[in-house]
């Protein structure tokens, strides 16, 4: 008689998949159910007690993992658990349920199809007391698995090495794993894919032969992919052994070492990282230098400090997160620049949360410092882009203003200048430098269009035109217009036949 099968998975397609990869297998399997519930899934595992259930434990809440535990219980259940990350809680639950195996997604369907295999064999095999006793017996036997990883195992492994591959893109986790199986078939490996990296272990070779395969591994993942791969080799072959735990926690500060030497490469450590001790934030030394050399736009000066600062940095060297905290530190001097020209919004400040992004997970510090540096440029570009909209918005307002205005035969550069809320002296700077005229000079110009405008279009009198556009007299009115159109108001009149248009001259208007 065969084996019932729950799947229970938050993906309904991945059900649907594996319930036909199943069913038209040759393992000896009767029934195969699926679920794509929380609560559903729950109810079958209570109701239909099925012998093998799959389950994706991510999608059970810890208080759904205390109901499955007591089901764990029964000894002829069997729990192979599937999650997308291999963190430390996930292993966890799955080993409190006495899993008997956790798949990272995504899995082939052979290792799938092996999992089932040997829970099938186990539920024909004489039945243990329990299966949470039976789980850790069997990973008892593997010195090298999630158990001994995430629990409290303190036995040492036999030696050998461990090897940590990391690929630049943690996608391509998965695919690493995949081409290292590929690279050592037929021989059988001790492998552990995390999330972010593959945890390999190698016995009885000696350091130069792990760092050849290793770099004949680069050499044929280059060959496959554009991701980069890079590889840090931990030495576990002499006395004192150390426990897979110990080795994998001293392993990922040696994996830090990538940050200052770069990626593509093997890298062997014969005993644990030690980092200096290192001041993460800016002096007030510090602080002013960047303050000034931001404020005079010194490109040397800044590329001089960031290079000597972080690339130049020898042995031993400091963590690397206070290394990124230094980086922050650096770029909020960088933001307090970008907010006295207001440049928080747009483009510039996708820039510089990218940059940020950087900073704080980029892997190697050499591109990060690049980044940083081209982010400084293009906040200097948008710094004097700003600079220059600026005087143009600020011209044009006052402008605007002198055309609303320029009625007043009192109007003042000072009156411009407070409507746009710029010192007088500055603003005929900017009218000089952007309209090649004075202030004086434009203002005047504005009246004697619009003395022309009146001359050609009403019957109003020079007198009237004089008062009405902001002159004071109008033998200087007349002056002023002469020198402009090269004839008197009145000539200037006549010359267009603007008079015809009005043959009898009112003697009253009103100003509107």
């Amino acid at each position: 008689m065969g084996a019932t099968v729950l799947i229970a998975d938050r993906d309904k397609m991945e059900c649907q998949g594996t319930e036909w990869f199943l069913s038209r297998s040759s393992a000896a399997i009767d029934a195969v159910y699926t679920s794509s519930c929380e609560q559903k899934s729950i109810e079958l595992m209570e109701n239909l007690q099925p012998d093998i259930i799959i389950m994706e434990i991510d999608m059970f809440s810890d208080e759904s993992i205390k109901r499955i535990y007591a089901l764990g219980e029964r000894p002829e259940r069997q729990f192979i658990c599937t999650s997308a990350e291999a963190t430390f809680e996930q292993a966890m639950r799955a080993i409190r349920i006495g899993a008997a195996d956790l798949l990272l997604k995504p899995h082939s369907p052979a290792r799938l199809y092996a999992a089932v295999k040997r829970s099938l064999n186990k539920l024909s095999g004489p039945a243990p007391q329990n299966s949470h006793s039976q789980n850790e017996e069997t990973s008892g036997n593997n010195p090298f698995s999630y158990a001994r990883l995430f629990g409290q195992e303190m036995e040492p492994l036999p030696p050998g090495c461990l090897i940590s591959y990391i690929p630049g893109d943690k996608n391509a986790v998965f695919s690493t794993a995949e081409q290292l199986q590929s690279f050592y078939a037929p021989e059988k490996i001790n492998m552990l894919p995390l999330s972010g990296k593959v945890l390999v272990y190698l016995p009885k070779k000696n350091k130069q032969e792990w760092e050849k395969e290793a770099n004949q591994f680069l050499h044929f993942w280059e060959e496959r992919n554009d991701t980069p791969l890079s590889c840090v080799i931990y030495d576990n072959a002499a006395p004192p052994l150390k426990t897979l735990k110990a080795l994998y926690e001293e392993t990922e500060d040696m994996a830090e070492m990538v940050f200052y030497q770069g990626q593509r490469k093997v890298l062997s450590f014969p005993e644990p990282v030690k980092w200096k001790t290192y001041d993460p934030f800016l002096s007030p030394a510090e602080q002013r230098k960047w303050i000034d050399m931001l404020n005079q736009q010194d490109f040397t000066a800044i590329k001089e400090d960031l290079y000597s600062s972080f690339l130049k940095i020898e042995k031993p060297y400091p963590s690397p997160n206070l290394i990124r905290t230094k980086l922050t530190s650096i770029l909020a001097q960088i933001r307090r620049y970008m907010h006295l020209f207001n440049l928080t919004e747009g483009t510039i400040e996708t820039q510089y949360e990218a940059t940020y992004e950087t900073i704080l997970n980029r892997p190697v510090l050499y591109s990060i410092v690049q980044e940083l540096y081209i982010f400084i440029q293009h906040v200097f570009e948008e710094a004097l882009l700003k600079e220059k909209q600026s005087i143009y918005d600020t011209v044009e307002h006052a402008v605007f203003y002198l055309e609303r205005n320029y009625w007043n035969s009192e109007l003042r550069l000072e009156d411009a200048a407070n409507s746009v809320k710029r010192n007088p002296s500055y603003l005929s700077h900017l009218f000089k430098e952007k309209t090649g005229l004075s202030f004086r000079k434009k203002l005047l110009n504005i009246r004697l269009q619009e003395a022309r405008r009146l001359l050609l279009e009403t019957p109003l009198t020079i007198k009237e035109i004089t008062v009405l556009c902001g002159f004071r007299e109008a033998s200087y009115f007349s002056r002023c217009f002469h020198q402009q159109f090269g004839a008197s108001p009145s000539a200037y009149r006549l010359s267009k036949g603007a008079i015809s248009q009005f043959p009898f001259q009112a003697k009253n208007h009103i100003r509107t």
